[in-house]
């Protein structure tokens, strides 16, 4: 079976002024990638954090929506308002591409404040309020699935390190294109790949066959193939992109090395 492995770079090192960094997202796309990797955040579920605001997805994509196909991860709590935006009003209910809407499984934290959130994140297996959120979050998440589904476009659902593959439910997994495995606690680039992850990849890649193996976080050139090795089908990466001496030089040689495992199983 053909197993083709995507790249899909993300700019969140760019998000202080995309502006002045269009030429390099731009060398990047040309360099022969078909997908681009959004990072959204707000608030709400990263705390302090608001990434990519209404107005610069809007202009993102004018930019650059006919060369690329869109990946928007939501880091959101609230995922009905902001899926309902980039649909009507960034996408304008339709797309020129293969478009994907990935929430959290985390989403929709309740009455737990965004301080005592971040600090389960960080310390999820000390905590049994993970539980709570997972469980609080099961309705609306699943109702979110639907809706992108609904919608026409790709869905996927994106776990923290410390949430166990097993809490994608079956219902959800109807419903499900690509399973988003974060290899770093969301928020920040230039983390370091967590330690244990690739044992993860690779549980989720037998447990989910017929899913997209989406990793995010923590990748460089040191690291990819075993990530890759272990059954991821989409890779995120971004700083050994973005702060590179040459952005289009580093991309090239990414593509080259997941072209390379673009084989039959």
């Amino acid at each position: 079976m053909k197993r083709e492995i995507k790249l899909s770079p993300t700019i969140l090192t760019y998000e202080n002024d995309p502006y002045s960094n269009f030429d390099k997202i731009h060398d990047i796309i040309d360099a022969g990638v078909n997908y681009l990797h959004m990072d959204v955040m707000r608030d709400d579920f990263i705390y302090a954090r608001n990434v990519f605001d209404e107005k610069m997805l809007k202009v993102i994509y004018k930019e650059f929506g006919d060369k690329v196909n869109f990946d928007y991860h939501l880091m959101v709590s609230d995922t009905y308002p902001m899926i309902d935006f980039i649909t009507r009003q960034v996408l304008g209910n339709g797309s020129n591409g293969d478009v994907s809407i990935t929430v959290h499984r985390e989403a929709f934290t309740g009455s737990i404040t965004k301080d005592r959130f971040n600090e389960i994140v960080k310390n999820a297996e000390k905590f049994e309020e993970w539980e709570a959120i997972l469980n609080h979050s099961d309705e609306n998440v699943l109702k979110s699935l639907k809706i992108i589904k609904d919608l026409g476009y790709r869905t996927g659902i994106a776990l923290e390190p410390q949430t166990d593959i097993e809490h994608v439910k079956d219902d959800m997994l109807e419903y499900v294109d690509m399973l988003l495995l974060m290899a770093v606690n969301t928020g920040y680039s230039g983390q370091y790949y967590t330690k244990g992850m690739t044992e993860k990849i690779r549980r989720a890649a037998a447990m989910y066959s017929g899913k997209e193996i989406q990793v995010d976080g923590g990748i460089n050139f040191d690291n990819i193939h075993d990530v890759m090795d272990a059954g991821a089908t989409n890779i995120a990466v971004g700083s050994s992109i973005t702060l590179a001496d040459d952005p289009t030089a580093a991309t090239k040689k990414l593509l080259e090395i997941t072209n390379g495992k673009s084989y039959t199983e």
